[in-house]
């Protein structure tokens, strides 16, 4: 029998696009939610809130980015559209 699994060691990467015109300086709000199942067949959901600032630089942007995350994610999808 095949599990899934979530722990430390995986992660989980998306890409967010905003077609809307934003005000420099205003805050952005995003909140998902993970449902998953425990090894022991319990139903859990993780909720996660995240909160920026809108900015003109990416200086501003990319210095409270993890920067190992966005390369491997950027490598992964770049590897998905050669497939």
């Amino acid at each position: 029998m095949t599990q899934a699994w979530i722990d430390s060691d995986k992660v989980i990467s998306c890409s967010l696009r905003n077609d809307e015109k934003l005000k420099e300086d205003s805050l952005v709000y995003l909140q998902f939610a993970m449902l998953y199942t425990t090894h022991a067949g319990e139903r859990m959901i993780r909720i996660f809130n995240y909160q920026w600032r809108v900015c003109k630089t990416l200086y501003n942007y990319f210095k409270s980015v993890d920067v190992e995350a966005c390369s491997q994610f950027k490598i992964r999808q770049s590897l998905a559209g050669s497939l």
